[in-house]
């Protein structure tokens, strides 16, 4: 009875001080948790959930190596674990990923150093939370934070969101193995596809992921994978990043060129009719019965690519791909149509890879030329090759000439 008065006594006080707002707004409010040790600290936003809603804790230590787990409360054994350098040192993160099937109870949420088995010892921080009965109705909201070492994963210009069929250029510095791979987030274990370093163009070469494969509008997330490791990727993660693609249609830019009015050999458009052709800087591949020559290694935006071919039969051909990509070229012609030895401007082929055509314009970036013969592949061989770059990319193997026939 007494201390229902006492209660009755502060709400009215509380009314006639003008803070009975403020009271309300703090009934039943939870405190945000922060458990600090020295370099290693975990925090929550509150300790209490509802039954499947998300528990995202932020963990600081000072290495990739140290984890945080989830157990019963008072239990040795934990229930899951996962890496900093997976989860993110100082990010937030869904200890549940994403999971409804933690029954109601109290569990202990607890970071462990370096690789470290776990006991009480070994515990640097911990703090209980509850899950009630109480189903959640929200939804799972990931507040899409990168994750890592992101120096060494990076986007051209640090640019994050494009447009629908933009090109998208991601630089990965590591060994050839390392490799990275695609995922709608942070949470799923299965990529959609993924590509090695060596694919790329090289460590810290810019590389168009689109020429590998199609970004659906929405979020989509990049790990970046230490050496050739498959799952769990936990303990092997350099960098992760989020990218976002939107609903409208990117359109390529006019860069136009110079590449002439008239005809050579029947292949419209990129012959040399009143062109001027500066060949000092050129290169050329070639072995015993063929030979490719390309004007120049480093090109402008925009700039024609005149590129001057020997072959034999009518069916021997001249493409370009971008740098690492093998699946096909984005133009090609026969070297028949414009005539052995006679320049040619390799942008103004007629023939178009259909998957490749938002490239057409061979907008920035690196790029190989190849020459193929009879009718062949790219993906079963060529026989010359030698890369050349456009626009202002790091190459560190502009130049370099291939001869594997």
């Amino acid at each position: 009875m007494r201390t229902r008065k006492l209660l009755c006594t502060l709400i009215a006080l509380a009314m006639v001080l003008g803070v009975m707002p403020l009271l309300a707004l703090s009934i039943g409010a939870q405190e945000t948790v922060n458990v600090t040790n020295g370099e290693y600290s975990l925090k929550l936003e509150k300790s209490e959930f509802k039954k499947g809603e998300p528990i995202f804790v932020t963990a600081t230590g000072n290495s990739d190596n140290d984890w945080i787990g989830i157990s019963k409360a008072g239990s040795s054994a934990y229930i899951d674990y996962h890496y900093l350098g997976f989860a993110g040192n100082g990010i937030p993160f869904d200890v549940l990923q994403k999971s409804t099937s933690y029954a109601a109870g109290e569990y202990d949420i607890f970071l462990v150093p370096n690789n470290k088995s776990y006991n009480a010892s070994t515990v640097v921080a911990k703090t209980t939370v509850t899950i009630t009965d109480e189903a959640y109705q929200g939804t799972f909201e990931d507040p899409k934070t990168d994750i890592g070492d992101t120096t060494k994963l990076v986007t051209k210009d640090g640019q994050r969101v494009f447009k629908k069929g933009e090109p998208i250029y991601i630089s990965a510095t590591g060994n050839s193995k390392d490799w990275i791979g695609f995922y709608d987030d942070v949470y799923d274990e299965s990529y959609s596809a993924y590509r090695y370093v060596s694919e790329m163009g090289g460590s810290g070469v810019y590389y168009d992921i689109t020429s590998y494969r199609t970004f659906a509008p929405g979020t989509h997330f990049i790990r970046f994978i230490q050496d050739g490791s498959a799952k769990p990727y936990e303990t092997y993660t350099i960098a992760g990043i989020y990218i976002t693609v939107t609903d409208e249609q990117y359109v390529a830019p006019d860069e136009g060129g110079d590449s002439g009015e008239g005809e050579a050999g029947g292949t419209e458009g990129g012959g040399t009719e009143d062109v001027e052709i500066d060949t000092a800087n050129s290169v050329t591949a070639s072995n015993s019965t063929h030979s490719m020559t390309v004007n120049k290694t480093k090109f402008e935006a925009g700039e024609s690519i005149w590129i001057s071919a020997q072959g034999v039969g009518s069916k021997d051909w001249i493409g370009i791909a971008q740098r690492g990509y093998t699946e096909g070229t984005i133009r090609w012609y026969y070297i028949s149509d414009a005539g052995n030895g006679n320049f040619y401007d390799v942008k103004q082929a007629p023939n178009i890879g259909g998957s490749l055509s938002a490239y057409a314009s061979i907008p920035e970036g690196l790029y190989t030329l190849y020459l193929i013969e009879n009718d062949g592949y790219l993906k079963n061989g060529f026989t010359l090759s030698i890369n050349i770059s456009v626009g202002n990319v790091e190459d560190t193997e502009n130049g370099k000439i291939t001869v594997t026939g």
